[in-house]
């Protein structure tokens, strides 16, 4: 069973150029964020924030919907319900990087 309560961030950019410079540069900033790899498609990259004292890490997903790109932060845990700021932080963090 799916838990659909589970605290989650995200917000969708206008695409002003490909994709793949776009998660070129993704990547980049992840790296510099100090977030995990943890997947990579041709339409979809994921990372793994580390765990903090406010949570037990975050997992990030950057990929294409429609006409734009898409960055969500969800909890790594599942049974987390508040996340105390920390996935919007994630992604305005990538969102302002980019």
């Amino acid at each position: 069973m799916k838990n659909s309560r589970r605290a989650v961030y995200e917000q969708a950019i206008t695409e002003v150029e490909p994709s793949s410079d776009i998660f070129t540069r993704v990547k980049e900033n992840a790296a510099r964020l100090k977030w995990r790899p943890r997947g990579e498609s041709e339409s979809e990259l994921s990372f793994k924030v580390s765990d903090s004292f406010w949570s037990w890490g975050e997992k990030v997903s950057v990929f294409r919907k429609n006409e734009s790109i898409v960055v969500r932060s969800e909890c790594s845990y599942p049974f987390q319900h508040f996340d105390w700021g920390k996935n919007r932080e994630n992604v305005c963090a990538l969102v302002a990087s980019l």
